[in-house]
């Protein structure tokens, strides 16, 4: 299925268990978030918390998980 990939601070993790479309809208909600083309992921800036993040997620039904699992 579709995965989004995401940097918060040095950890890489994998959004995952929607469409795109419905994914990104939940990452575009995050302040400061920055799409990084080289990598092909988005950079969460390091004032937000992993835990703030995984809470949107999981709240739109999602799934956050380390990248590679």
């Amino acid at each position: 299925g579709d995965q989004i990939r995401l940097r918060v601070g040095r950890t890489r993790l994998s959004l995952t268990g929607g469409s795109f479309q419905a994914m990104l809208a939940v990452v575009r909600e995050i302040p400061g978030r920055r799409f990084n083309p080289d990598e092909k992921l988005w950079e969460i800036p390091a004032d937000v918390s992993l835990d703030s993040v995984q809470q949107a997620v999981k709240a739109a039904g999602f799934r956050l998980s380390p990248e590679g699992d």
